[in-house]
């Protein structure tokens, strides 16, 4: 259990994280903008996105 300095912490950490994330995929998206449109572009994080979930859900069922 996390108290609440420790709690605050801990998501000022995810938030930070987060940030830092979502800046560097907005990187990547960039640097396609004269290579593709922007539905492409959102099309390929959306299939990352499911990549991801599928991998996710693949790891839960090997800890069964």
């Amino acid at each position: 259990m996390y108290t609440k300095k420790g709690e605050h912490m801990t998501y000022d950490y995810q938030g930070s994280l987060a940030q830092k994330l979502v800046d560097e995929l907005l990187e990547v998206v960039h640097r396609y903008d004269e290579a593709m449109v922007l539905p492409t572009a959102l099309g390929c994080l959306d299939l990352a996105k499911l990549q991801l979930l599928q991998e996710h859900m693949e790891d839960d069922e090997d800890d069964l």
